[in-house]
């Protein structure tokens, strides 16, 4: 079916036409968001909400005694560690004053009598213990079988309750529901705590019907050391676990001796954002913090995101009118900044989710349907354009032309941009020695791999002048990274020499040697020339100034030299030496040239024997410069400032030498 019929099915009316277009993205979009991929999709706005809106903290003295890897340093012991050390901290938080006391950890097997014998006799004195019981799956040969491992009975025998310690995921394997199990490790906490303090009040009827609403990421609930409750470490401040509830869990995930740690560990809404895990007792304390503050979530009907699918696509087909770009985009942001607003709302007022990606797509997707109609009929215009000047110019330009109309006339205008140029070493020597078309194939390898470089860095090229090669960044579309994106282009075209003598050699051509020069600053760029014919080019001093960097690499024997212009601010910064300060012909302000260099010690002891060079101390700049080429024979830099310092030796030095060279050959 062509695109027009499709907008206008069987050229019905206008208004009759928008209808069936609602009605058909209305009902596409009803069984999109009832797919199981869709479910997961929605859970990213679920997860955007919890992190916009979660408190941060627990308003309950809810504390979490962390089995951390600092406590399996301090205590020195394997997993499972002694039950003596449980029992001890049992008495420590009772002595404390600890409300309850949840163990997050499952003691389904005997040890040591002794062991096993102190931690029952702890928590028969206690009196406010809970201990999960966890589930186990074991695959057989007729399916999978899941059992639970409950406490040993002498345990329950003396007082501990006993809880289901199981955590719901989603198909993308996050942590967002209630657990199904009636005598849940969150609800039997409960339940022991307000048979310490009857006053305690909370709902018990949460399950997986509910959603948990997090307190933050991981740790947003207080964690003290499991060591520290011992007595090791830092004390810990009077008070602390004062009328708490106390969860004691593993949140390791370093040390192995701890014993598949990971499994205690979760993602959760928060992971999306922070990368992190979150330990399984924290999510069992955010479900008690649920169940007490009455925040958990509910999740809106079937029916009620029907209704909001469809009077989304109603609002876009028959509020904007007549497709404008402007109008119809400002009516589609003002329905999804709406819809996310209304789900916001409800997430935050009434402790409900309604899931409205869906009715954000669906919004979208009327308006690039409707776009696509008037962007087919611009595209076909402006391909005209185009396909003429594409044929003289870049294609970058060419889709500038097309789309701006003053460009095609001359002129220009002033922006800030970086400037390279390159040129091949002794060329003019290269091609006597080579046939007419030697030189062309010979030039045509080494501007396609440079030119591809360019472009792959987002920079224009201008263009060829015989054996060199223009180009820059920063027009014409302003680019704030054009300094980064020429100096990586920059440093990737002088590595790619070998790869193209390799070419070269296979064709039977002599290799080469490329010399860049980079400068940044502002230029004027347009098309330059009269009516009948101009060029699209960038002038100024900004550009001549690149030219004479590239030049200048024959004076210091280097490949690249870049002004301190283009390295200011630019991350790159770390990978270049400095070179020298110069005056070049045709300009009175001096540059700081710079050049790639690996080695942090060569950057280093270059730049104090720089400094010793201005400050005229000879024979310690000398010093620095040998030893530089006893660590690289071949740095041509050191070989340099040595010739300058021996002619420096040797002649007069003029009263007001500032170390500025002044170069006079172009």
């Amino acid at each position: 079916m062509e695109f027009r019929r499709w907008v206008n099915p069987g050229n019905l009316p206008p208004m009759v036409g928008k209808l069936v277009r609602a009605l058909v993205l209305f009902a596409m979009f009803m069984a999109l968001t009832e797919t199981r991929f869709w479910g997961i999709l929605e859970f990213r706005g679920f997860d955007a909400l919890t992190y916009v809106t979660a408190p941060g903290e627990s308003k309950l003295p809810i504390v979490i005694v962390g089995i951390d890897d600092s406590s399996v340093a301090e205590l020195n012991e394997r997993w499972p560690w002694p039950r003596r050390l449980h029992a001890k901290l049992i008495d420590q938080l009772h002595a404390a004053g600890a409300a309850v006391v949840a163990f997050d950890v499952v003691f389904d097997s005997p040890t040591t009598p002794e062991d096993d014998s102190a931690l029952e006799k702890s928590i028969a004195q206690a009196g406010n213990v809970v201990l999960i019981a966890a589930s186990a799956r074991q695959n057989t040969s007729h399916g999978t079988i899941w059992s639970r491992l409950e406490p040993l009975p002498a345990f329950v025998a003396a007082g501990a309750k006993v809880g289901l310690a199981h955590i719901e995921f989603e198909p993308d394997l996050v942590a967002r529901r209630f657990p199904m199990a009636g005598d849940a490790f969150w609800k039997e906490t409960l339940f022991r705590m307000r048979a310490a303090n009857p006053g305690v009040d909370f709902d018990s009827t949460l399950k997986e019907d509910r959603l948990i609403r997090f307190i933050g990421p991981d740790h947003s609930i207080p964690y003290v050391s499991y060591a520290r409750v011992l007595g090791r470490g830092q004390p810990i401040a009077p008070g602390t676990f004062e009328g708490a509830l106390v969860l004691v869990g593993r949140e390791t995930q370093a040390v192995a001796d701890v014993g598949l740690a990971q499994v205690d560990m979760f993602a959760t809404p928060f992971t999306a954002f922070t990368g992190r895990l979150t330990p399984g007792v924290e999510i069992h304390a955010t479900m008690i913090d649920n169940a007490v503050t009455r925040a958990s979530l509910g999740e809106a009907p079937s029916w009620a995101r029907g209704i909001l699918l469809l009077l989304v696509s109603l609002w876009c087909a028959f509020v904007p009118g007549e497709f404008r770009l402007l109008r119809s985009g400002l009516s589609g942001m003002a329905v999804c900044l709406g819809v996310a607003g209304l789900s916001y709302g409800l997430f935050v007022g009434a402790n409900l989710w309604l899931p409205v990606i869906g009715a954000i797509a669906l919004a979208v997707s009327s308006f690039l349907i409707q776009a696509l109609q008037a962007y087919t009929e611009e595209m076909r215009q402006k391909s005209r354009i185009r396909a003429a000047f594409s044929l003289f110019v870049p294609q970058a330009i060419a889709d500038r032309m097309a789309s701006q109309s003053t460009q095609l006339e001359p002129g220009g205008e002033e922006v800030e941009l970086t400037s390279l140029f390159t040129d091949l070493a002794d060329f003019t020597s290269i091609s006597e020695e080579l046939s007419p078309s030697q030189v062309a194939q010979l030039l045509n390898i080494y501007f396609d791999l440079m030119t591809d470089i360019i472009f792959r860095h987002g920079g224009t090229v201008q263009g060829y002048i015989g054996d060199a090669l223009f180009a820059f960044w920063g027009a014409p579309v302003p680019d704030p990274e054009h300094r980064i994106k020429g100096t990586i282009a920059a440093v990737e075209m002088v590595a790619a020499e070998d790869a193209i003598n390799a070419k070269l050699r296979e064709k039977g051509l002599p290799s080469v040697h490329t010399r860049i020069g980079v400068h940044s600053g502002t230029a004027i760029v347009g098309n330059i020339g009269s009516k009948v014919r101009f060029n699209y080019t960038a002038l100024g001093d900004t550009v001549n100034l690149s030219a004479r960097l590239e030049g200048l690499n024959k004076r210091y024997g280097t490949s690249l030299l870049m002004s301190a212009e283009t390295l200011l601010g630019n991350p790159q910064r770390g990978g270049f030496r400095r070179v020298e300060r110069v005056r070049v012909k045709g300009r009175d302000k001096p540059v700081e040239v710079y050049t790639p260099c690996a080695d942090p010690w060569t950057i280093e002891t270059g730049d104090r024997a720089i400094d010793l060079y201005l400050a005229r101390n000879w024979a310690a700049s000398s010093d620095l410069w040998r030893a530089i080429q006893a660590r690289d024979p071949t740095d041509r830099v050191a070989a340099y400032y040595l010739g300058r310092i021996n002619e420096m030796e040797k002649g007069d030095l003029a009263v007001d030498w500032n170390g500025v060279e002044s170069i006079a050959e172009k």
